[in-house]
């Protein structure tokens, strides 16, 4: 039979149950983290709740999304058939690269593009269209 003494000068462990209410003596664990009935009593004598430091993300800068520079190639000499990926359309008009994608979501816009191999791409013969109608007043 163990002394009664020496159980007395143990501490006995205290857990929370599930509503946050204490059972038992403290553990060192308790100490550490104290219990759901602890945090809202401090909470009520209105200690300063604890900080919380949120990391983000780092943005992707990767890649220019400004005005690319001119073409290498001529555009007048390209035949109508001809495919063109958003990068040369936004050269070619000397608009941000964002500029095309962001054309592509209204479904109204007169710049005309199809998804050839899951890449949406711009027939030549559009783009000239689309020039053409804006240098003559019509509606963009």
């Amino acid at each position: 039979m163990p002394d009664p003494t020496i159980a007395a000068t143990r501490p006995v462990a205290r857990e929370c149950d599930p509503q946050g209410r204490r059972e038992g003596g403290i553990s060192e664990e308790d100490r550490q983290e104290g219990c759901a009935e602890d945090r809202r009593e401090e909470k009520k004598k209105g200690a300063a709740p604890k900080k919380r430091i949120v990391t983000r993300k780092p943005r992707n800068r990767k890649g220019s999304f400004g005005t690319p520079p001119p073409v290498r190639f001529d555009f007048d000499s390209l035949p109508d058939s001809a495919w063109l990926t958003s990068d040369e359309v936004a050269a070619v008009l000397r608009r941000s690269k964002t500029t095309p994608p962001l054309w592509r979501t209204n479904k109204n816009h007169p710049l005309k593009w199809q998804r050839v191999d899951n890449k949406p791409l711009y027939r030549v013969a559009a783009v000239r269209a689309f020039i053409r109608l804006r240098t003559e007043g019509g509606k963009p």
